[in-house]
Order: structure tokens, then C-alpha cells, then sequence
């Protein structure tokens, strides 16, 4: 589909990635990733084995975080590493398509955390961020422009893959499943063209929908022609 051919046009490869944080301070305490090679048509051609890490933060993971992760501050002393040695081997991981890729995450927030964490290194060069910033790509952001719940919301992950048939595989929270749930999202989602032109129309004529347009996108619905006279028509009896 063309909003995804727009999306990877002169891209190699994407990088499928999830990042859990702190609860106060927004640090990176787990990064989970899955290299993809793409082909010109924006399929997927290749997936590499997957990248994961613990990233010991300088603050408290926090109770929530840990409840809902399972990551807890002990977890990252014994198993963690620090943030600049995993910003470097997942520099190394990305490789060859490091300039040529599009890091692709679900909502906005997982830059957030990237922000967040490297201002707690003010020595750290900046270069690696800035790239990643400068070829994100939010899924949940290019979905939410044509699927919507009810209330006119983005979806969430994991009913996002139901809306094209698909249920969550694996852990909820857990960085490398997440980043595997957003690459499967992705393939369903290019070929959902039917699903797309349903939820599309379904979002048109929602709560949030302006009446006339509500109105006419119904009557366009049910195979009816809409003159300009109508229109009119219908603009005088909202204003009577």
C-alpha cells in the first residue's frame, strides 16, 4: 500500500524495536530489538536474530515498572549493562543499514526514553541518538490516521493485531516480545488493505465525525450520489 511505500521509500532495512523505563525518570532499563531487510516494495525479505539487553538506570526502576516487567532494580545490578556499552553494540547490531534503516517503535514514547536516558550522560556523543531520532518511524501514529476505537483513539498493540486478526504472541512488557508483536503488526498490516478501507470508513462516520460529513459519507455508503445541491441541502438543514 502506498502509505507504507511512502514510509520506506529508499529504505534497506527496519529495525523493530520496544524499550521498557524507570516509573519517575524515564531511563532505558531494557531494550528489545528485531533487524528486518526489506525489499523495495517494503516487505519483509530477511529477520535477524534478535537484540536484547538489560540497561542499568541511575535512578529506581520503580514499584509499577517492576510489577508490570518483572524488571527490578536487582535484576539490572546482576544483569545489566551500561547505557553507553548497549548504545554501542546496538550500533553494531544494526550494522551496514545503521544509515539506511527506519527504527520503528509503537507510540512516541519509546524516544522519550532514548531523550531521557541520555541526558543522564552529558559526555555521551549525541550522534547515535540523533540518528535514531531522525529515522523513527511510529507505527501506532501511522495506523491511528485510518483505524480508531469508537472514541476516536489509537489502539493499543495488542488490539491493534486483533483488528487484523492476530493475537499478541508472547509476554506483554517484555521488550523483545513487544518488538516481535510490532514486526508481525507491521506484515499483517501492509497487506490489510480491506481491513484499512473498513476501519477507514468506520472512523469517518464516528462520534467525532462533523454531522454533514457523517451524513454524506453514509449516503456514499449505501451506493446513493451526492450533488453539490444536496450538500447545500444538507449544510441548511444543520443551520436552520
Amino acid at each position: 500500500m502506498e502509505i507504507f511505500l511512502r514510509e520506506t521509500k529508499n529504505v534497506d532495512a527496519l529495525v523493530f524495536m520496544d524499550l521498557e523505563a524507570t516509573s519517575f525518570t524515564s531511563e532505558m532499563i531494557e531494550i528489545g530489538a528485531y533487524l528486518a531487510e526489506i525489499n523495495k516494495d517494503g516487505s519483509i525479505k530477511k529477520v535477524h536474530a534478535p537484540f536484547k539487553r538489560y540497561v542499568k538506570a541511575k535512578h529506581q526502576v520503580g514499584f509499577h515498572v517492576a510489577q508490570l516487567t518483572g524488571i527490578t532494580d536487582e535484576k539490572l545490578r546482576n544483569e545489566g549493562e551500561d547505557f553507553p556499552a548497549v548504545l554501542s553494540s546496538f550500533r553494531k547490531y544494526v550494522g551496514k543499514f545503521w544509515d539506511s534503516c527506519r527504527f520503528v517503535t509503537f507510540s512516541e514514547h519509546d524516544m522519550v526514553i532514548v531523550k531521557n536516558t541520555m541526558a543522564q550522560y552529558r559526555d555521551l556523543n549525541p550522534s547515535y541518538a540523533r540518528n535514531i531520532y531522525r529515522h523513527h518511524l511510529d507505527l501506532q501514529r501511522l495506523l491511528d490516521r485510518y483505524i480508531q476505537d469508537q472514541n476516536g483513539n489509537p489502539y493499543s498493540l495488542t488490539n491493534y493485531l486483533k483488528v487484523f486478526g492476530l493475537e499478541f504472541d508472547g509476554k506483554a512488557h517484555d521488550a523483545i516480545y513487544d518488538a516481535l508483536n510490532l514486526l508481525d503488526l507491521y506484515k499483517v498490516a501492509r497487506e490489510g488493505k480491506e481491513i484499512f478501507i473498513k476501519e477507514y470508513k468506520n472512523v469517518l462516520c464516528g462520534a467525532k465525525t462533523r454531522p454533514v460529513v457523517k451524513e454524506i459519507i453514509h449516503m456514499l455508503s449505501e451506493g446513493k450520489t451526492v450533488t453539490p445541491e444536496m450538500f447545500d441541502a444538507l449544510l441548511e438543514d444543520t443551520f436552520k
